[in-house]
């Protein structure tokens, strides 16, 4: 089995579970991926076929249509998958009216994406099938028509909202928004081509080369969409939903050696396909120069190396980012289990093929925004700083690293920027804004210097000593505008005030009661979801629980973080943190009724409690964090 530790490509690592969902019509779909609604003596069968792709083939994605029936009451045709290519055929018959509705839910670099496209060529007995190609710039598409967020447009369809000149009109404008850009990824005569309806194969080429350079993000509140360039963020293209209406343009960049990038996963496939490969036949993938984010090329072999690698499957799932000839990629492993992870890493293609060749980065440096709600023992927000907005800025230390401290720059930052420190609590691994303990959430300080809706960068100066002047730089981006205290986010998880057993008797606080005095055995945590406008779709949710201690008169910091992907037999949300090992999930790897249950502290009961913290997290398919904090002690800083 993968290790979910592993410090290959020194990645963060997702556990996939993939599944079919369906809806109303249509027939059965146990034909391999498409359904066969039974036509009546006067309706023809017909057919919807497209391929989705964000560069890579999108595949075993859940590709659901809606349509119109004869009376303009909206229908739905039962869900099919993508097959490796990520090509999909629904079958239909001329019962269903345009305009065609498509959505495809899939992982993409172990995130759960959702994207959208329609169309409106009626199917008839003289047309019976039309191409709908699902991708990133559909999705824009898709939300110019609606002037909003596709997924709502989706999920409650209004027939009126679907207008055939104005997706016309969108689809042409993005593409000539676009036009020069589209030259550069071999597309020679963009205005021969429709964004929906003409056909490609996610190989890596022309269009396709196009959507693997291609980052498409909302704005925070949803009212615009950028599209970026990889390869060069020196512009971009803004859809600006109030209007309708495209600004900028895309640089013409577009690396030679883009077309040929699929080949590296085969060739890691091939080389362990017969078991695990010798270090000589690692020479020909591992750059002698390796680094990436701490792990050399020394380290990265003997990480191959383990049996756990052996017959293991590779695929290629994202390009991230291009800087020069090197590709920031994220490549899924399945192992001969079936275990699946999926590892960040740069690679470059050199004389003899593709190569691992890192980042160059000498530790793992991690940039996120975030918004928290804090709230005390008793669940009441609290009196001083109930929210809080701003980066997670996160540098991994160790006693190799050779680092003193660490300087932060960019928008909300003072120009002197912000400095994170070498922590002297026990158990922190990071650089902390405060030294005696391990904090990485900074509130900005210029929230009035964050005001642009996309492209963010911010610069990581590791210094040596402490009166090193010449630190190490190190860039890190973030594509949308920073969460601000002035957005207002209410929690999207919350813990809720009474439970129901299974058999029907309430308990009011089950979590806080027994979280308030937490030392050792079980702490069961029930959540629940805020309100109906928050989905499990697209999110992803853990569970943290942190307590302080003072061991000595120094702050030792006791944590673990769970995936909250659980409930118990109620059918309530629930998680189990424990410091019985018999009854650990990690300890117990192979006993599906501990699933749930969570190691905490290594197992060691704790005394001098100093604080408590109950970290619900909330991650978004864009990268963005949102906090439900419980704390009875949120102003402890030390043992004094």
């Amino acid at each position: 089995m993968l290790s979910p530790k592993s410090a290959l490509l020194a990645a963060t690592f997702v556990a996939v579970l993939a599944a079919c969902q369906g809806g109303s019509g249509g027939g059965s779909n146990d034909n391999g991926g498409s359904t066969t609604p039974t036509p009546t003596p006067t309706e023809t069968a017909t057919k919807v076929t497209g391929t989705v792709a964000a560069g890579t083939a999108i595949a075993n994605a859940t590709v659901v249509l809606k349509a119109w029936d004869a009376n303009g009451n909206s229908v739905t045709a039962k869900g099919v998958l993508t097959d490796t290519l990520g090509n999909y055929t629904i079958n239909l018959t001329t019962a269903y009216k345009p305009p065609y509705l498509v959505e495809v839910t899939g992982i993409v670099a172990g995130q759960t994406r959702s994207y959208h496209s329609l169309a409106f060529d009626e199917l008839n007995a003289s047309r019976t099938s039309a191409n709908i190609n699902v991708t990133p710039l559909t999705e824009v598409i898709y939300a110019n028509v609606v002037g909003g967020l596709p997924q709502l447009a989706f999920a409650s369809p209004v027939l009126a909202n679907y207008d055939r000149n104005t997706a016309t009109t969108a689809e042409f404008n993005l593409r000539n928004s676009l036009y020069n850009f589209l030259v550069a990824t071999g597309i020679t005569r963009p205005d021969n081509i429709d964004l929906i309806r003409t056909g490609f194969s996610a190989n890596h080429t022309g269009m396709d080369k196009a959507l693997d350079l291609l980052s498409v993000v909302p704005s925070i509140d949803g009212s615009k969409f950028a599209l970026f360039n990889k390869a060069d963020f020196s512009n971009k293209v803004v859809l600006d939903l109030s209007t309708r209406s495209y600004s900028g343009s895309l640089p013409a960049t577009a690396p030679s050696d883009l077309s040929s990038i699929g080949s590296f996963a085969d060739r890691l496939t091939a080389l362990f396909a017969n078991g695990v490969p010798s270090d000589s036949q690692l020479d020909q993938v591992v750059s002698s120069s390796y680094m990436n984010d701490g792990t050399n090329a020394a380290a990265l072999k003997a990480e191959l190396s383990n049996s756990s690698y052996a017959r293991a499957t590779y695929s290629l799932e994202s390009v991230v980012g291009v800087t020069g000839n090197q590709y920031q990629v994220v490549i899924r492993i399945r192992d001969v289990s079936g275990n699946t992870i999926f590892q960040t890493t740069t690679i470059a293609l050199a004389a003899d093929g593709w190569r691992f060749v890192g980042n160059g980065s000498p530790t793992e440096i991690d940039l996120a925004t975030f918004f928290a709600n804090r709230f005390d023992s008793a669940g009441n927000p609290l009196a001083s700083g109930a929210t809080s907005s701003g980066l997670i800025l996160r540098v991994l230390d160790n006693s190799n690293l050779g680092v003193d401290h660490v300087v932060v720059k960019g928008k909300g930052i003072p120009a002197a920027g912000v400095t994170l420190y070498r922590s002297q609590a026990q158990g922190c691994a990071v650089f902390t804004l405060v030294p005696s303990l391990c904090e990485t959430r900074y509130d900005f300080a210029e929230p009035s210097a964050v005001q642009d809706d996309f492209g963010y960068q911010y610069e990581f100066l590791l210094y040596h000593s402490p009166t090193d002047t010449s630190p190490t730089s190190y860039k890190a981006s973030l594509p949308v505008k920073p969460l601000l205290a002035t957005d207002n986010v209410a929690p999207k998880m919350i813990l809720p005030a009474t439970i129901a057993n299974s058999d029907g008797t309430q308990v009011n606080n089950p979590t806080l009661t027994t979280w308030r005095g937490y030392t050792t055995g079980d702490l069961p945590v029930y959540w629940a979801l805020n309100s109906g406008s928050v989905t499990d779709n697209l999110l992803t949710f853990t569970i943290g629980l942190e307590i302080k201690t003072c061991q000595l008169g120094i702050v030792n910091i006791a944590q673990t973080v769970a995936n909250a992907n659980y409930q118990d037999t109620a059918g309530n949300r629930e998680i189990i943190f424990t410091t019985d090992k018999n009854k650990s999930s990690d300890t117990n790897p192979n006993n599906p009724t501990l699933a749930q249950n969570f190691l905490f502290n290594n197992g060691q009961g704790l005394s001098n409690v100093l604080a408590r913290e109950l970290k619900l997290t909330t991650l978004d398919s864009y990268g963005r964090v949102y906090f439900t904090t419980y704390s009875d002690n949120p102003s402890a800083t030390s043992c004094h």
